[in-house]
């Protein structure tokens, strides 16, 4: 699997135009949090977790490492 890393920020969504499918944008109290919330492709979606809803879930370099 390969796939490609971006930083967005809050603006990134309306900039752009991008339709979010599902959960929801980054917002402004996100920098403060003791993770990093991504926003996912429903390709890369499946590739990682199959049928299964990702939304909550962990991403891990390990993921990557597994295809």
């Amino acid at each position: 699997m390969e796939a490609e890393i971006q930083r967005a920020s809050v603006e990134t969504l309306e900039v752009l135009k991008l339709e979010l499918i599902a959960g929801r944008w980054f917002e402004a109290q996100d920098e403060f949090l003791d993770w990093e919330p991504v926003v996912i492709t429903p390709a890369l979606a499946r590739d990682l977790f199959g049928d299964e809803d990702p939304i909550g879930r962990r991403m891990t370099e390990e993921d990557d490492e597994d295809e």
